[in-house]
């Protein structure tokens, strides 16, 4: 897929060079052509039409296949191939927040499932940093903020150390704080902060 962006915009830019050239030689041919005048329409030609071939950018097309692809992945639990389509996903658009926000639905998952081993812990902190992520791109948006509360609420729960249990408690209670400022009247939120002050 990656070839075929690059060769899309090398055609893009090969059709402008043409074009140019095509208008600085008006009606006397390409062996009189204008070098000058050539040059000038090549470089108006780009400050045209890049914006318009930007609008139309295909990475982010792209980006979606990935994701798509990673889900699929992941629902057949090939973890480490939905990982590397996640990353490329990223890798592609990473101003889209809702990429992070996938990744880290993925790794929790697999976290869950990954039993009381160093894996689990990797896994469910690796997930926290992509959350924190998508939060830093959308700090308006609540999903991010309560994924983390949700996230750290099982975290909390996942351990026998008191002190661990306790300190992952609080970063939960303070993400549900957090996320009751933006959406105040939802009620789950509620619900889920006052689980957290239950359980740990």
């Amino acid at each position: 897929m990656e070839h075929l962006l690059t060769f899309y915009y090398a055609t893009i830019f090969l059709l402008l060079v043409l074009l140019g050239f095509a208008l600085g030689a008006g009606g006397g041919g390409w062996l009189k052509a204008d070098l000058k005048a050539c040059f000038v329409c090549i470089g108006l030609l780009v400050c045209i039409a890049g914006p318009l071939v930007y609008s139309t950018n295909l990475r982010a097309a792209h980006a979606d296949v990935c994701m798509k692809s990673a889900h699929a992945y992941h629902a057949k639990g090939g973890a480490r191939e939905s990982q590397a389509l996640f990353q490329r996903t990223i890798s592609l658009d990473p101003m889209e927040d809702r990429y992070y926000l996938s990744f880290a639905e993925d790794l929790f998952a697999q976290a869950k499932r990954a039993g009381r081993t160093s894996g689990r812990e990797r896994l469910t902190d690796r997930s926290s940093r992509l959350l924190a992520q998508a939060q830093a791109l959308a700090p308006y948006k609540y999903e991010p903020i309560a994924d983390l509360g949700m996230l750290y609420t099982w975290w909390a729960t996942a351990t026998t150390d008191r002190e661990i249990m306790d300190a992952r408690g609080r970063t939960a209670d303070k993400y549900y704080e957090q996320v009751l400022t933006l959406s105040p009247n939802h009620v789950n939120f509620w619900t889920e902060r006052a689980y957290v002050n239950m359980r740990v």
